[in-house]
C-alpha cells in the first residue's frame, strides 16, 4: 500500500521515452500532490529542464536521440546550484550502469519496475521550501576544508540553514586525523562524504544505493 506523501508540492520532469510508463508516473505524481510534465526524448527533457528549472527530474538513460547520462552532464555543466534532484530510472542496472549515473552527476539510479515507496522517499528530500542535500550535493559543497567548516557551522545552526537554503537534518559530522567526517542517514539510506585535509577536496565514500 502507497501511503500519502508529506512534503510541499514539487515540480517534477518527467524524461521518458515510453508514454505508457511517463503517464503511469505522471499520474503517481499527480496523486502525491505534484505537477508534472513529460519529455519524449533527450534534447527535449534538457529543453525543458532549461526553461523551468523543475525542484526533481526523473530520467531514463535509453532516451532517443540524446541518452538521460548526457543530458545530466548537460545539465550539470549549464546551470547554476541548486540543482534539480536527478533520478535515473531504468532497465540498466548493472553496477557500470550506476557508476555511469554517479559519474554524469546524478543522485539515484532506480530499477524499472520502481518501487513507490522508494521514490516517495527520494522526493521527500525536498520539503519545506529547502533542498535536503544528498551526499552528491553535500560533495559539491565540500571542496576543501574552508568550506566543510562552513557546513560544520550549518549543521550547528538551523537559522543559518534556514538562510543559505540547506535542510541538513540528515547530517552529522565528526572530526578525523584526516579531516572531516560528514554522515548521513534517512531510514536504509547512509553515506559518508569526507573532506581530507591531505587532498584539500572531498571523497565520496558512499554505500548509497544509487
Amino acid at each position: 500500500m502507497i501511503s500519502s506523501i508529506q512534503c510541499r508540492p514539487l515540480r517534477v520532469l518527467i524524461a521518458e521515452d515510453y508514454p505508457d510508463s511517463a503517464n503511469s508516473l505522471a499520474v503517481w505524481l499527480k496523486l502525491w500532490g505534484h505537477a508534472s510534465i513529460i519529455a519524449h526524448n533527450g534534447p527535449e527533457a534538457l529543453a525543458l529542464a532549461l526553461a523551468t528549472r523543475p525542484d526533481a527530474i526523473l530520467l531514463d538513460v535509453g532516451l532517443p536521440t540524446l541518452d538521460g547520462w548526457e543530458v545530466a552532464k548537460r545539465l550539470r555543466a549549464s546551470t547554476e546550484p541548486p540543482y534539480p534532484l536527478l533520478i535515473v530510472i531504468s532497465g540498466y542496472c548493472r553496477e557500470e550502469d550506476r557508476e555511469r549515473s554517479r559519474a554524469a552527476g546524478c543522485d539515484a539510479h532506480l530499477a524499472k519496475p520502481i518501487e513507490l515507496e522508494t521514490l516517495k522517499c527520494l522526493l521527500k528530500h525536498l520539503h519545506g521550501g529547502r533542498q535536503a542535500l544528498t551526499p552528491l550535493a553535500l560533495a559539491d559543497l565540500v571542496p576543501d576544508l574552508e568550506s566543510a567548516a562552513d557546513v560544520v557551522e550549518a549543521i550547528e545552526d538551523a537559522g543559518l540553514q534556514m538562510q543559505r537554503g540547506w535542510d541538513l537534518s540528515n547530517w552529522r559530522y565528526e572530526f578525523v586525523p584526516s579531516g572531516v567526517r560528514f554522515a548521513y542517514q534517512d531510514g536504509p539510506w547512509k553515506a559518508e562524504v569526507v573532506a581530507k585535509l591531505d587532498l584539500r577536496r572531498a571523497v565520496r565514500e558512499t554505500s548509497l544505493p544509487v
